[in-house]
Parts: C-alpha cells; sequence; structure tokens
C-alpha cells in the first residue's frame, strides 16, 4: 500500500474521494498520497484540494476529484454543481499553486501533472473528451478500479506534457522536499 498522509478530516470528504482513496491505497509501497492540501487560488482565496499523489517513476500528479458527472453547458459556459465552479480552472489552480511551492525546494524539477479524478464516470481510454472535458486529462471509473488501467492513466498524464516524452524517476531529495512541504507534521 502507498505511504499516506491524511490531511482532511473525515467529515469533509465526499463519497466521491472516499472511492477514489479505496483505489488509490493499491499503489505500490513506493508511492506517497497525501489526501487534502492547502493553496491559495488565482484570486489569492485559501482553498483545499483533494489529491497529490507522488510517482516515483514520474513526478507529482495534481488529482482533483470529481463526484458524480460534471456536466458543463457550452451555450452558457456554467458548469453544473453546487457552486458552478469551472472543473478545468480548479485543478489548474491547485496544479499552479504546487509548481510555485515547490519551485524554492529541492522538489522544484519534479514534473507536475494535473488530471480530473471522475470516479463516476467510465469512458474509453482512446475517446477524446468526456463530458466535455478533455480525456487526456481525466482518471475515470474504469481506470481506477483496474490498477493495469490506473498505471497506464498515469503513465498518460505524465508522457503527455514531459519535456522530450520522457518521464525521470524522483529522486530522494525531492521526494523528502515534497513531503517536508506537503507532509510535514501530518
Amino acid at each position: 500500500m502507498a505511504h499516506w498522509f491524511l490531511n482532511r478530516p473525515q467529515e469533509h470528504t465526499n463519497e466521491g474521494e472516499r472511492k477514489v482513496a479505496n483505489y488509490l491505497k493499491k499503489l505500490p509501497d513506493n508511492w506517497t498520497v497525501v489526501w487534502g492540501f492547502f493553496y491559495d487560488d488565482q484570486h489569492g482565496v485559501h482553498r483545499e484540494g483533494d489529491f497529490l499523489i507522488l510517482a516515483p517513476f514520474a513526478g507529482v500528479l495534481v488529482l482533483e476529484v470529481k463526484g458524480g458527472v460534471p456536466r458543463h453547458f457550452g451555450p452558457t459556459g456554467i458548469w453544473e454543481g453546487p457552486k458552478n465552479d469551472n472543473p478545468i480552472n480548479q485543478v489548474d489552480a491547485e496544479w499552479g499553486s504546487v509548481i510555485r511551492r515547490l519551485k524554492g525546494t529541492d522538489a522544484k524539477y519534479l514534473f507536475v501533472a494535473k488530471a480530473l479524478g471522475l470516479p463516476g464516470v467510465s469512458a474509453e481510454p482512446d475517446a477524446e473528451r468526456v463530458h466535455g472535458i478533455e480525456r487526456a486529462m481525466t482518471i475515470t471509473e474504469n481506470e481506477f478500479s483496474d490498477l493495469a488501467l490506473l498505471a497506464k492513466a498515469f503513465m498518460r498524464l505524465f508522457i503527455r506534457a514531459a519535456r522530450g516524452g520522457e518521464v525521470s524517476p524522483v529522486s530522494t531529495a525531492a521526494k523528502n522536499a515534497f513531503i517536508n512541504e506537503y507532509a510535514s507534521g501530518i
């Protein structure tokens, strides 16, 4: 089982996050999962993100989980949900915050990928879009529930934006710096 740091009280989680957490428990021992992290969005508002996953073969994945089926209404640009939050903007803000926070540490060269976790949706791996979201930046139910498909999804997310199409293993110094930034005292 992956090494876990829990920074989110159970009463502040939703069913989708709990479902994803149960799937992530199947990751190997050398992986690190931080459940709950704080960041400032583009407007300076202090917010909480869902998961940071340190994949030893490549870097950090910022994973924002959306329960149910995300729906975007093209004519209005509004996303369905309690706050009509655009999940793409949300994961982008989390991703940018992680990059900025790691910049002054030994983890500054860690590759940081981003994805929306959609535990209520299944989709073919080669589909172009999932409910209005680019497929390449999602992990869906069928991938979470199958460790082989989940491994392929992680590889897709890291290689998608990796420099030169290759990923680099995470150094011990970078791993320790990441843990120091996001799990110190937990």
